[in-house]
């Protein structure tokens, strides 16, 4: 009699019942993309965050139960801002950044939200092109959900308010002065007809190459603006009555000399430093 044996194949399945978050950590850092508008703001939450047992200065108890993201910076000003949201919010909630490397817990900059439904903000500058990474937690241990906003962007130069403080520009990019400073000046360019500056702005750049020089400046409400043109290449001159150019009537066409620094309004010496 032949006999025959069945053999069962029991399979057991193991589900992660808690729905634990995949950024609680550095290594697995949520990677945000910062858009051209140098803002974006995302939503999470830290339901279901383990700790890591990391803690910045804003930490007054035990590590709490964080979640990581991280940008690179496409400005040198990067601000976080965390705000609560959803039910349930984050409570007291910190923001610590780090642009040193992931898990070395040398947080550039921290903070706390002040009160239960308050904000935390941190703002720190990092060089274009570095990789930050941020965590953020509950001081209090109530977790929640929260919205996460990130800006990274280059503040326009500040101009000098003389010809020796000039402030140098380093690039072709385009950028805004607003508002315009409120500076003051004496001085009256030979082609002003007499008429002193009003809230002058200095600038400075070096000539590249030889050809025609041209830049254009769109003026945003009823003022006029002016400009005058200076050689540098010897420093900013004692002498300010012999301008290269100036909008005063002028009608003629400006080549340039690559081995010169010239400058808008009447600007001084400065280092390019970005």
């Amino acid at each position: 009699m032949k006999k025959y044996l069945s053999i069962f194949w029991i399979l057991i399945f193991t589900f992660d019942a808690s729905g634990q978050v995949v950024n609680d950590d550095c290594t697995t850092a949520q990677a945000i993309t910062i858009p051209s508008s140098g803002n974006v703001c995302i939503t999470s939450t830290t339901v279901n965050a383990l700790s890591d047992n990391t803690t910045s200065a804003c930490d007054t108890g035990t590590p709490g139960n964080e979640v990581w993201f991280t940008f690179i910076a496409t400005g040198s000003q990067n601000t976080v801002t965390v705000t609560p949201t959803g039910s349930p919010a984050i409570q007291r909630a910190i923001v610590a950044v780090d642009g040193t490397g992931c898990g070395d817990a040398a947080f550039n900059i921290c903070n706390v939200a002040a009160t239960n439904n308050g904000t935390a903000t941190a703002t720190w500058t990092f060089a274009p092109g570095t990789q930050v990474w941020l965590s953020v937690e509950s001081n209090n241990d109530t977790q929640g959900g929260f919205q996460l906003c990130i800006t990274s962007t280059t503040p326009p130069p500040s101009p000098g308010s003389s010809c020796g403080s000039s402030t140098s520009l380093c690039n072709l990019n385009n950028f805004t002065l607003n508002p315009f400073p409120a500076n003051n000046n004496s001085f009256s360019p030979p082609c002003f007809d007499g008429t002193p500056l009003q809230q002058p702005v200095f600038y400075q750049f070096t000539v590249g190459q030889t050809g025609l020089l041209q830049w254009t400046a769109d003026i945003q409400g009823v003022a006029e603006y002016d400009w005058v043109l200076y050689n540098i290449t010897s420093g900013c001159p004692t002498n300010l009555t012999t301008p290269i150019a100036c909008n005063y009537n002028f009608t003629g066409t400006l080549f340039t000399d690559p081995n010169s620094d010239i400058i808008g309004m009447q600007n001084g010496p400065g280092t390019c430093s970005g």
